[in-house]
């Protein structure tokens, strides 16, 4: 099994491992007290498995597990965190995931809190986003472009209209172009024009096939947002 696979993997001479493994593989809420120690475990792997395996008991609390472990010393560790709180729609910890992708100083980790704030959503979600948009790394600037098409929000139109005319990395201009598209927002027509001009030819072709989406859109008119996550546990 791939759970125990990976346990026994960094196993060494530790008695403790093969049982681990098992345990990470078949719990059940008797086994919380275990799996919470092992949510401590010196090999970073266990760590995040204990933290995936918790977060699939319902008598567990993983989300406070999660705030604990975004403080790990291990970035892969930290990944893990931020994508539960995302995939548990953790509104009470927006700000935290937003910290996280401010200022964790791993790349990934960074990307995996764009991710969280998508799935999260909400006004808060779009300004920790748009600040992302000025991270050193294009890979992280691309994860917040890319949340904030899914949130299709026209609130972060300016911003990504600057990011399209101003950004060094293409691709982070063509998923720029791609953004303003999914926006809805009549007002992007013309950045969209304007990138049609850009240097690059992907750039280029991805703010025309965003226009076409857009003058679509416009065309069926007002659509209704997606609902947005309002507390913790909806």
């Amino acid at each position: 099994m791939l759970v125990a696979g990976s346990i026994a993997g960094c196993a060494g001479s530790d008695p403790w491992r093969e049982p681990a493994a098992r345990l990470l593989a078949r719990p059940t809420t008797a086994d919380l007290a275990r799996l919470r120690e092992l949510s401590n475990d010196p090999d970073r792997d266990v760590r995040a498995l204990a933290l995936r395996t918790l977060a699939g008991l319902s008598a567990a609390d993983p989300e406070a597990l999660a705030l604990e472990r975004l403080q790990d010393p291990d970035a892969f560790v930290r990944a893990a965190a931020v994508r539960l709180l995302g995939e548990r729609r953790a509104v009470a910890q927006l700000e935290r995931v937003a910290d996280r992708l401010r200022r964790d100083p791993d790349p990934v980790t960074r990307q995996r809190a764009a991710e969280a704030l998508a799935a999260i959503g909400g006004g808060p979600a779009i300004e920790g986003l748009v600040r992302g948009l000025d991270d050193p790394l294009a890979t992280v600037r691309a994860a917040c472009v890319g949340a904030l098409r899914v949130l299709r929000s026209a609130e972060a139109a300016a911003a990504l209209a600057r990011v399209l005319r101003e950004d060094g990395s293409w691709e982070v201009r063509a998923e720029a172009a791609a953004a303003l598209g999914s926006t809805g927002d009549p007002a992007v027509a013309a950045d969209l024009e304007s990138a049609l001009a850009d240097e690059n030819e992907f750039v280029r072709a991805a703010a025309l096939s965003a226009a076409r989406e857009l003058r679509r859109a416009l065309e069926r008119g007002p659509r209704v947002p997606p609902a947005r996550a309002s507390g913790a546990g909806d």
